[in-house]
């Protein structure tokens, strides 16, 4: 593995760990200001779509997973570097806030890395796992 693949992986892995644990300000200096994270748009769920910037990402994204699931955790450990490209495969787990039932959702990753920050996340997960979580049904609305 090159130099710059297994420092894109450091990067990457930094991000996942500093959310696992709660540390939101380390995880989002792994992030560029500019940061371009896409979401599924298949969902009702508060995350979908694509979201623009560092800011939003945390706002529209990160911070309200901590709102509905407790001990909220991203736990991707399986990780593939190429060049500037780093895809990281686990899952997303904690309990729901308002059901108690566990969230054990599959998720890949992949991002674009430039510099050492994430210019681009691109997610695939199936939102039906965080849906039977939360109870929600699909196409009913979710609000942050």
């Amino acid at each position: 593995m090159q130099n710059t693949d297994q420092k894109n992986i450091e990067t990457v892995t930094s991000f996942y760990k500093a959310i696992s644990r709660g540390d939101l300000a380390t995880a989002r200096r792994l992030l560029d200001r500019e940061v371009e994270w896409i979401e599924t748009d298949r969902t009702a769920l508060w995350f979908q779509g694509t979201h623009h910037g560092a800011c939003t990402v945390f706002n529209e994204v990160i911070l309200p997973a901590y709102g509905w699931i407790a001990d909220f955790r991203m736990e991707l450990d399986q990780f593939l570097a190429v060049g500037n490209h780093v895809v990281a495969i686990g899952r997303f787990r904690g309990q729901a806030k308002t059901t108690d039932k566990q969230l054990n959702a599959l998720a890949t990753h992949v991002w674009t890395l430039h510099d050492g920050r994430a210019m681009r996340v691109q997610t695939f997960n199936d939102p039906r796992n965080w849906s039977e979580a939360l109870n929600k049904v699909e196409n009913e609305e979710f609000a942050a």
